[in-house]
């Protein structure tokens, strides 16, 4: 027992759990409705919802059986419950596209636009049947209750259910169930939806394109219903979810229960304009409640702010580029310019930024720009460039989607000589100016305005370069308009092991380029900072999800937060690899609010920190 205390004091040091941080701090989480992880993926302890759910048998007592592509936690074949996780059973085999005498036939082809193979279903056959006017089948399941003897199909094209009576000569649609074209959709909805297990009361009202309802769907990956007659959807990719629907006195579908996933290689984003009420994740929009101090219970979905089906060529909606080898879109920075609110999405390596524009009345996101060197995709042949139709001449490119469409043609590529070398600062301020670095000099793409589909126009024109003196190399950057004050960091990217930190104060009021240093970082490994108020917050790779906070106006330590057993414990949250992996803000009442990329259990991490005033830790 003394060997393994000694053993463990020694690790503790190590990573700096030591000293505590002075005044509160809680532990919470965002993007999965259970937040605790746990070693085992069998074990019901740990009741975090999986990464993917590829597919999904449900049982006639309603337990749902899913498969999936990956779970970092090792929760491939999650099995749910009213609701609840119940277990994970990799022995369970199961086809969602075979129900009864039916399947799906499908055929494999090859996309143009980027040369993956993918399978597509083509039609539903059987007893000598064919549905040929089912859209693109993903899974399909027998009816029960009012679907009795029904055949469903998981549509992907029109996001539906539909229901097919199959004893007739020719099977028809008798019914749909869901919104038609799905989340990208606007949704007139015409009765009040309450309260459920893991999801709130949703009222009549119109909800906007992008905006979540239980009936507006995506990804669709798996349809079933229980001998009770409810009625059972998951979804993927663009957040794993499966949804319970069960009919009231009125014969209305109504929510029953759910279970949720939205967080893959993901870190969030405060909205500093609605003072964090609003968080955006690659995908998603959150609606914050910060009464709440329940783990976990601060945050809502409001949005998926992806159309796969308007915009088939978003990068988010393509999980070879979004979460395949290069993981090139994990760290949202949501800002608003010229009144507009704009996504730049940045990679687990420092790829350079994507750009994304909101449509006019809608909450969806639409490709917009992005500012880069077209480069192969890892491991995908025939050779994959990304961006679509770009040139590969080696030249770096700005791309701008001038024809207002979300696509990509070869019109849209210009080039810049303005340069980003490999593993550079990245840092977008509130005017959309881009800041990144080359050794000990800052340069800042500044946005010329915007063009007439609402894009951020850049170009060569429109730069700026300053010389910083007392650094020999700018790795990472942070611009604190409030204070007037810029943080550098001078190693790169997310290895930022011996890296020191240094300020540049009063930049704007008296034009100072003179660092200073403030000493180093306090990790062992660390991968990612961020900065509010009056600090600097870090994260780590070995470290996981500690975050050490140093004192911006001392260079000092004061601390560290910990994830306590809320979530499972630290060694239940992974290592934090990706290059923008922590964000923080400090909020109108004083707290601080600081977000963690946590993908072992499929979540963002959310510490909620209230500095002691009495030590003078949190002057204004």
């Amino acid at each position: 027992m003394k060997k393994n205390m000694l053993i463990l004091c020694v690790f503790c040091s190590i990573l700096g759990y030591g000293q505590t941080l002075p005044g509160t701090y809680s532990v919470s989480w965002l993007g999965n409705t259970y937040g605790k992880g746990h070693r085992n993926p069998a074990s019901v302890e740990g009741e975090w919802i999986q990464n993917y759910i590829d597919s999904m048998y449900v049982d006639k007592d309603g337990t749902c059986y899913t498969a999936s592509i990956w779970d970092e936690g090792g929760r491939t074949h999650g099995v749910y419950k009213e609701g609840k996780c119940i277990g994970n059973n990799k022995s369970f085999n199961f086809r969602s596209s075979v129900a009864g005498d039916y399947r799906i036939e499908k055929q494999q082809i090859i996309n143009p636009k980027n040369g993956q193979k993918e399978w597509i279903g083509v039609k539903v056959a059987g007893n000598g049947k064919a549905l040929v006017d089912c859209g693109k089948p993903v899974a399909i399941a027998i009816g029960t209750g009012i679907y009795q003897n029904k055949l469903l199909v998981a549509d992907n094209d029109s996001k539906q259910i539909l229901v097919y009576d199959v004893e007739c000569e020719t099977p028809r649609i008798v019914e749909r169930f869901g919104v038609k074209g799905g989340i990208g959709s606007p949704y007139k909805a015409r009765y009040n939806m309450p309260a459920s297990k893991n999801a709130p009361a949703y009222p009549a009202r119109t909800y906007l394109p992008g905006e979540y309802h239980p009936l507006k769907f995506w990804t669709l990956t798996g349809v079933g219903m229980d001998s009770e007659g409810r009625l059972f959807v998951s979804t993927s990719e663009l957040g794993s979810s499966i949804r319970c629907f069960k009919l009231d006195k009125k014969k209305r579908w109504i929510l029953d229960w759910t279970v949720q996933n939205f967080i893959f290689v993901d870190n969030a984003s405060p909205d500093y304009t609605t003072d964090a009420i609003d968080i955006y994740t690659v995908q998603e929009r959150y609606t914050m409640n910060y009464k709440n101090h329940a783990p976990g219970s601060e945050w809502q979905i409001k949005s998926i702010t992806v159309d796969e089906k308007k915009y088939p060529n978003d990068p988010r909606a393509l999980l070879w580029v979004k979460a395949g080898h290069e993981h090139g879109l994990t760290s949202a920075a949501v800002r608003k310019v010229y009144g507009k609110r704009f996504l730049f999405v940045n990679g687990m390596t420092c790829q350079w930024p994507f750009i994304f524009r909101f449509d006019e009345n809608s909450d969806i996101a639409a490709p917009s720009g992005c500012i880069m060197k077209p480069h192969r995709i890892y491991d995908l042949k025939p050779d994959v460039f990304w961006l679509p139709e770009c040139p590969r001449d080696g030249r770096q490119y700005i791309w701008r989607d001038l024809n207002g469409d979300g696509d990509f043609q070869e019109n849209e590529y210009t080039v810049t000589d303005f340069g980003y070398p490999d593993g550079s600062a990245y840092w977008v301020d509130s005017k959309g100016g881009i800041w990144v670095s080359k050794k000990n000099v800052l340069m800042q793409y500044i946005p010329a305005g915007l063009d007439e589909h609402g894009n951020l126009i850049y170009d060569d024109s429109h730069t700026q370069k300053y010389e910083i003196t007392n650094i020999d190399n700018i790795g990472r950057v942070m611009w604190q308009e409030d204070k007037d004050r810029l943080v550098l960091v001078n190693t790169c990217c997310r290895d930022l092991k011996g890296g020191n930190i240094y300020v540049v104060d009063n930049w704007q009021t008296s034009g100072n380029r003179q660092a200073k240093c403030l000493g180093g970082l306090k990790g062992t490994n660390p991968s990612s900072v961020t900065v509010a108020g009056d600090y600097l917050f870090e994260v780590g790779w070995e470290s996981r999800a500690e975050v050490f906070v140093t004192d911006l106006r001392t260079g000092k330590y004061i601390g560290s937060m910990i994830p306590d057993e809320t979530v499972g414990g630290i060694d239940c949250t992974g290592w934090v690899d990706i290059a923008y992996g922590i964000d923080a803000i400090r909020r109108s009442d004083g707290e601080y609010i600081v977000f963690v990329e946590e993908d072992y259990m499929g979540k963002v991490l959310m510490y909620r920190w209230r500095p002691d005033k009495q030590k003078h830790l949190d002057i204004k």
